[in-house]
């Protein structure tokens, strides 16, 4: 065999390689994507766990009535980052509480006036996923940002209208 045909059939089987590696990146893509919208997903809700939690060690602490809004639960709260969405990218996470204020969180807060009977009061909502948190601590996920979970307004209170997105 010649050189000539060496080199050939070493840069065919480069080139060949080389599509393959771009067709593999190309279909692996998508899926990394998903995944990582889902682990935001994750984070999010977990996040809201812990924060309806939160609001109700408050409310325990305070003959059943909910703060006014998050500055309030500061000392339940472990750390300011758990306010803010990962698919935020607007607010930015405060370094201490003492550096904390309205930049620094993402999820809305509406249990202002809340008490601990009223159990399908929302207390708080993600806007960017849609999920919500209620005044019992517990999460709904929404299906996506585009299918938030249903609520009604009414007695200028937000409330889960107890339909499963």
């Amino acid at each position: 065999m010649s050189v000539g045909i060496i080199v050939l059939i070493v840069g065919v089987v480069g080139f060949v390689g080389v599509c393959i590696v771009a067709i593999m990146a190309a279909i692996s893509l998508p899926a990394l994507s998903n995944a990582k919208q889902k682990a935001q997903t994750i984070h999010c809700i977990n996040n809201l766990k812990v924060l309806g939690l939160s609001v109700r060690i408050y409310a325990t602490d305070h003959d059943g009535s909910y703060p006014g809004g998050w500055i309030q639960v500061t000392n339940e709260i472990s750390r300011p980052q758990l306010l803010i969405c990962p698919d935020d990218g607007v607010h930015v996470v405060a370094p201490s509480w003492t550096a904390f204020g309205p930049g620094n969180v993402s999820y809305e807060y509406l249990g202002s006036g809340a008490k601990e009977d009223q159990t399908n009061r929302v207390v708080a909502l993600c806007p960017h996923h849609g999920h919500i948190v209620l005044a019992d601590g517990s999460v709904i996920q929404a299906r996506s940002p585009k299918q938030p979970v249903p609520v009604a307004r009414r007695d200028g209170a937000v409330w889960y209208d107890g339909q499963v997105p």
